[in-house]
């Protein structure tokens, strides 16, 4: 089963190419499986690179956020892990799928409108977390 939603919106004067998927499993890691969709579906703008993908395997019960270069320095993997601790994954251990997603939703919404329009962060581009652990890209 496969479920989609797409969402513009905007922040920081950009819109952001956002995009929600449900899959009840796939065949590779999340990961791997965000990582090619991304790609393959050519989320957010060409030009800047402000995509976000937010992927729920059912299965695997995994929650992935793959992100475009133009948009990381923005929406950090450790934001991004902190967020999904505290907005998305209580909702998920209570069944409430749909409630997770959109406070997911939400709390990136809101981060990248209050974000300035050129990041201060120190963390590297390209950085990727697995638990909150920062692992080597596959």
């Amino acid at each position: 089963m496969f479920r989609q939603t797409r969402q513009p919106f905007f922040a920081a004067n950009h819109e952001v190419g956002f995009h929600q998927v449900i899959v009840d499993d796939v065949r590779e890691t999340p990961k791997q499986f965000a990582t090619a969709l991304f790609n393959k579906w050519g989320i957010g703008s060409a030009q800047t690179n402000t995509g976000v993908l937010v992927l729920l395997v059912m299965g695997k019960r995994r929650l992935e956020i793959e992100t475009g270069t133009g948009i990381e320095a923005a929406l950090t993997s450790q934001w991004l892990a902190d967020m999904q601790a505290k907005d998305m994954v209580p909702r998920f251990k209570q069944k409430d799928f749909a409630g997770g997603l959109v406070a997911g939703v939400r709390a990136i919404s809101e981060h990248l409108a209050a974000a300035p329009g050129e990041s201060t962060s120190a963390a590297p581009q390209g950085e990727y977390r697995d638990n909150g652990t920062v692992v080597a890209q596959p």
